[in-house]
């Protein structure tokens, strides 16, 4: 048997198998030639790359720089980046079979890093891109903006020339309303709603519309300014029943608390006649109980008026004797219409009446002791000239002026700081405030007996007798 052929496989399977395993466990001494060799590499890569990235960041520095010089500079630091970048590509290639996959990774991170390079040298960056795109949409929204101003400057939008009314009690009506209201201007139209009809309703409101918007806006002024009116309804000659006095009482105190009004205008609902004064009626043919009452009432009302923080203004457009001039008295300022039969003053003693001791005292801190006593004793009623004469009113205007004079007055007082103005005030008063706080049992004391007596009851009788033919 011929084995030559068998031993040479065996040989050359030995060979190939001393082949494959000396390629599968090399020796360790090439083992470690060979992650030296790599180790190199990669140190010449990371150095590669650190170079490679130093030299982007300063070409981006440059650029950022130079970002407003011509094209022309531009494309000569993208071709230089550009062919700076390739050599470091053939570099990278020329490397040994050994280090072959180390450099194709260097060749191929620098073939990124050149063609990011050349593409943010030919692209803004992000953020820069950003930027000029707030640039371009505040650009945009700018003149659209200009046009919107201008356009509203030359065709504004009309003014307003309706006014609303709030806070309005139900005895409001719109006859009250445009005497008030009409003082600011021609009044086209008044809209109350109809449940305003109702008698359980306490509050409400109402639009008053201007037929011109100046008007209108005048109305809304003095009414941001916190005036209230008050009129005086009672008819027929407005005489201060016990009703009426508490009603007044009410309202003050209410506008006392609510700090929005600072200031009260005190006129009358009935032209001719401001108030003819106390009701006789109330101090007539009654029993010392009611007496009393009544007259509890109208010392209220006085100290109430008298010391109040508001800035009060009498809009007197009628006649004013005896209670209704001392409501007049107790105000800050007072303007008269000026027509003869409008009179003022206190005339008591005509009647057979002592005036209290506070009636004198606001009549004395008006016009003086000496006009006082004259007027007193001989229960003088002034008319407008002479009231304006000696005191007693500030000032005297045509009949159809006294709503707008009042108004006009108060918007004087109501400049001045609130603080100032009412700590001089009760500076100014409280001596009067106090004597009459502290008299005030005896007063009414005094009031009850001196009233109650046979020939002041029949006096008052005789004198009532008098007005009832009168009107007939």
């Amino acid at each position: 048997m011929d084995l030559s052929g068998v031993k040479k496989k065996s040989l050359l399977g030995v060979k190939e198998n001393n082949k494959k395993s000396s390629t599968r466990a090399p020796s360790p001494t090439k083992r470690k030639d060979r992650s030296d060799e790599k180790s190199k590499d990669r140190s010449k890569d990371k150095g590669t790359t650190k170079e490679s990235s130093e030299k982007d960041r300063g070409r981006d520095k440059t650029r950022k720089r130079r970002s407003a010089s011509s094209g022309s500079s531009s494309t000569r630091s993208r071709s230089s980046s550009t062919s700076s970048s390739g050599s470091s590509t053939s570099t990278g290639s020329s490397s040994g079979s050994s280090s072959s996959s180390a450099s194709s990774r260097s060749g191929s991170s620098s073939t990124s890093r050149s063609s990011s390079s050349s593409s943010s040298s030919g692209s803004p960056s992000p953020s820069r891109r950003r930027h000029d795109n707030r640039r371009r949409s505040r650009s945009k929204s700018k003149p659209p903006k200009r046009d919107e101003k201008e356009r509203k400057r030359r065709s504004p939008s009309p003014k307003p020339t309706k006014v609303h009314i709030g806070r309005l009690t139900r005895n409001v009506t719109k006859d009250h309303i445009m005497e008030i209201f009409s003082t600011y201007g021609k009044i086209k139209m008044i809209d109350m709603p109809v449940e305003r009809m109702h008698p359980h309703l306490s509050k409400g409101y109402a639009y008053v519309e201007f037929e011109n918007p100046d008007e209108a806006e005048k109305a809304l002024k003095h009414m941001d300014g916190g005036v209230a009116v008050m009129k005086l309804r009672n008819p027929p000659v407005n005489s201060l029943s016990l009703e009426l006095l508490t009603e007044l009482v009410i309202g003050l105190e209410k506008l006392e608390n609510d700090k929005t009004f600072r200031g009260v205008i005190l006129t009358s609902d009935r032209p001719g006649v401001f108030s003819a004064g106390l009701d006789l009626t109330e101090m007539c043919g009654r029993n010392p109980a009611h007496y009393a009452e009544y007259w509890k009432a109208v010392q209220e009302l006085w100290l109430r008026l008298y010391p109040s923080s508001l800035v009060l203004v009498a809009a007197i457009n009628g006649a004013s004797p005896a209670g209704g001039c001392l409501m007049s008295l107790t105000c800050d300022y007072r303007v008269l219409a000026d027509n003869p039969k409008y009179v003022i003053g206190l005339n008591e003693t005509l009647l057979g009446i002592v005036a209290p001791f506070w009636f004198r005292d606001s009549l004395v801190n008006t016009i003086g002791h000496r006009a006082s006593e004259r007027a007193l004793q001989l229960g003088l009623l002034f008319s407008p000239a002479e009231a304006l004469q000696v005191g007693m009113v500030d000032k005297v205007v045509p009949e159809d002026q006294v709503q707008s004079t009042a108004l006009s007055v108060m918007s004087r007082w109501m400049a001045i700081p609130d603080h100032a103005r009412q700590l001089t005030k009760i500076m100014m008063r409280k001596a009067t405030v106090d004597h009459m706080i502290k008299q005030r049992e005896a007063d009414l004391q005094n009031f009850v007996n001196f009233i109650s007596r046979d020939s002041i009851q029949k006096s008052l009788q005789v004198y009532l007798e008098k007005l009832k033919q009168k009107k007939g």
